[in-house]
């Protein structure tokens, strides 16, 4: 075989070997995705919300607020009902965040109130539609979420591990808030049953965690405490 042969041959060999290392790739790849459940979120069942807490000499005059995601579509998938494998990723824009719906308030308080978010002395206010049209004005505005400049929040879960619980699970929240990224360890609850997913986790951050500092007013007699719970409550069922 002279040299040009010997290169036709050996460019063949290659070729042919990167034709089938191609369809190999391609084939793990559908086998993967066959794998894989994509679960439809029920909004009427699921809440990703922040409880605040009021705080200063005058937090008579203050309210706890729980802050809700209105319009929101994660990606929700899970390996052959393997919960270690499953995979969530959420992103929302800060202008939907809604604050102190009434209906919301009633629905929740209760759950909230029995996973320690909020103390036992600790409610939700009522709060009129003006006032609420301020208080999310201030909170988008420049010295809290600056909605011009950081428009979206993200958050996505990964590494799952199983505590001695069938339902108890800690896994790695990556979420980005204000434009900081943070990565916490956090404990949630998750479980399928009859087909139906759920996941609840209830976790505490800092406003200064994200270069946020806490609404004050009134030279700090009334004011929100510098931490937060971070609340999700999601139900999902297969398409």
């Amino acid at each position: 075989m002279d040299e040009t042969e010997q290169v036709s041959a050996l460019s063949f060999y290659n070729g042919y070997t990167f034709m089938n290392s191609g369809g190999d790739v391609i084939h793990i790849l559908l086998t993967v995705l066959s794998m894989q459940v994509q679960f439809d979120v029920n909004k009427d069942a699921t809440i990703l919300a922040v409880v605040t807490h009021k705080a200063g000499l005058a937090s008579g005059l203050a309210h706890n607020h729980l802050i809700v995601a209105s319009d929101f579509e994660p990606e929700i998938s899970v390996e052959e009902d393997d919960l270690s494998q499953l995979s969530f990723r959420v992103r929302f824009d800060v202008a939907d965040l809604v604050v102190d719906r009434p209906d919301l308030q009633q629905r929740w308080q209760a759950r909230l109130h029995e996973l320690g978010a909020l103390a036992a002395d600790e409610t939700f206010s009522e709060v009129s539609e003006s006032d609420r049209n301020k208080i999310t004005e201030s909170m988008l505005g420049k010295k809290q979420l600056e909605k011009d400049k950081f428009p979206t929040i993200e958050a996505s879960v990964s590494g799952l591990k199983k505590h001695t619980n069938d339902e108890s699970w800690t896994a790695s929240l990556e979420i980005t808030i204000h434009g900081v990224k943070k990565v916490r360890q956090i404990s949630a609850s998750i479980n399928i049953v009859d087909g139906i997913l759920h996941i609840e986790s209830l976790t505490p951050f800092k406003f200064t965690d994200f270069g946020i500092k806490p609404y004050s007013a009134a030279f700090g007699a009334v004011k929100n405490q510098d931490k937060f719970h971070l609340y999700v409550s999601i139900s999902a069922s297969k398409p």
